[in-house]
């Protein structure tokens, strides 16, 4: 996964096609809101054992234990991974769109 950031501020995100639905939250669903970044982030750093969900105009995401899953509503796709991968690309993208 690869982050670009534009010179206008937008943060492109590329992605393997296994990987396009998170490609999607994160353009569509997060773009710059970093708000909404944080506080997806750190729920997903304390989540408990129930899972729960984070849904926006595109994508539904859901953490539960040790998996997150990421599903775009429109086509169909999703992606599930661990919550570890899932947090080191919720910082990365962040850190993109800070601009560091």
């Amino acid at each position: 996964m690869r982050f670009t950031r534009e010179a206008d501020g937008h943060v492109s995100v590329l992605t393997s096609p296994d990987y396009r639905p998170l490609e999607d939250f994160l353009e569509t669903d997060i773009g710059g809101e970093l708000s909404e970044l944080r506080f997806l982030a750190e729920r997903a750093r304390h989540a408990r054992a129930e899972p729960w969900g984070f849904g926006g105009d595109t994508c539904h995401v859901t953490v539960g234990g040790d998996d997150v899953l990421v599903e775009n509503d429109f086509t169909g796709q999703r992606v599930t991974l661990p919550r570890g991968e899932f947090l080191r690309i919720l910082d990365e993208y962040a850190a993109a769109s800070a601009g560091h």
